[in-house]
C-alpha cells in the first residue's frame, strides 16, 4: 500500500470551509470592506510610491521590479482581502515588464519571482496547471543561470507536487551542491522524495534508510521539521 507522507493539503472539512469561502472571491478582484493593518496601510504606501516613481518615468525597470516586490508582500499578507490571485498576477505583469525594459539585470531574478508567484496564485485555483507553468519558469531561471540554487529548490518542490520524484532528487542534489543555506531544506525534502515509493506505478522501493539519513542531515544542520519525520519513520 502506498504510504503518503508529504503534508500538502488541509484536512478535508476545512477545505470545504475555505472552499465555500473562496467561491465567490474569484469572481472578481475587489476590495472587501474591512479595517486595514498598520502593515497594510504600509505596504500600500509603498506600493504607490513605486507607481508615483514610475508616473514620471515609465521605463525605469527598477520600480517595476521593486512594485513588483511589494505586491508579492501584499498577496502574503492579504492586503484589502482581495481575491487570493490579485497581488501575485498583477506582481508577475510588473517583473515581466522589468524584464522586458532590463533583462540583463532581471531574466534571472525576475523570472525567478514569476514563478514563485505562480506557484502562489496557482495554489489555491489551480494546482494541476500552477506547478507545470512554475515549473517552467524556474527551468528558464536555470538555462539562464545554472547556479540558481533557489530555482533548482522551488523546480524541486514543483516536481514533488507533480509526482516526479527522481527528477526532483536530482533538482534537491543541485541545491546541496550550490548553496549551504538552502541545504538543509533539500535534505528534508530529498529525504521525503527517497521515502516515497518511486517509479512508474511507484514500483521502485522506497529507501528508508537513505531518506533517514537525510532528515538527520536536515536537522543536525538546523532544519527541525525532519525531526517529525524521524521520529514516524526511522525510529
Amino acid at each position: 500500500m502506498k504510504v503518503k507522507i508529504f503534508i500538502t493539503g488541509i484536512p478535508i472539512l476545512l477545505a470545504l470551509v475555505l472552499s465555500s469561502c473562496f467561491s465567490g472571491m474569484f469572481k472578481k478582484s475587489t476590495y472587501q470592506k474591512t479595517a486595514l493593518t498598520k502593515n497594510d496601510s504600509a505596504l500600500l504606501a509603498k506600493e504607490k510610491t513605486y507607481t508615483d516613481a514610475l508616473k514620471l518615468n515609465a521605463k525605469d525597470a527598477s520600480a517595476y521590479y521593486g512594485r513588483a516586490n511589494c505586491r508579492m508582500e501584499m498577496g502574503d499578507h492579504n492586503v484589502g482581502n482581495y481575491a487570493t490571485d490579485y497581488h501575485y498576477a498583477r506582481a508577475a505583469k510588473d517583473y515581466k515588464k522589468a524584464i522586458k525594459l532590463n533583462p540583463a539585470r532581471y531574466n534571472d531574478t525576475a523570472y525567478y519571482m514569476i514563478g514563485v508567484a505562480t506557484m502562489h496564485f496557482f495554489s489555491t485555483a489551480n494546482r494541476t496547471n500552477g506547478y507545470p507553468s512554475a515549473r517552467k519558469k524556474f527551468s528558464k531561471v536555470i538555462n539562464v543561470n545554472p547556479k540558481y540554487a533557489a530555482a533548482y529548490f522551488q523546480r524541486g518542490k514543483c516536481l514533488i507536487e507533480l509526482g516526479k520524484l527522481k527528477e526532483a532528487i536530482d533538482d534537491l542534489n543541485k541545491v546541496i551542491e550550490l548553496d549551504p543555506i538552502l541545504a538543509p531544506k533539500a535534505y528534508y525534502y530529498r529525504g521525503n522524495c527517497k521515502y516515497e515509493p518511486r517509479g512508474l506505478n511507484f514500483t521502485d522501493k522506497r529507501d528508508k534508510e537513505g531518506a533517514c539519513k537525510d532528515w538527520a542531515k536536515a536537522n543536525m544542520l538546523g532544519y527541525y521539521a525532519a525531526q517529525v519525520q524521524i521520529e514516524h519513520f526511522c525510529r
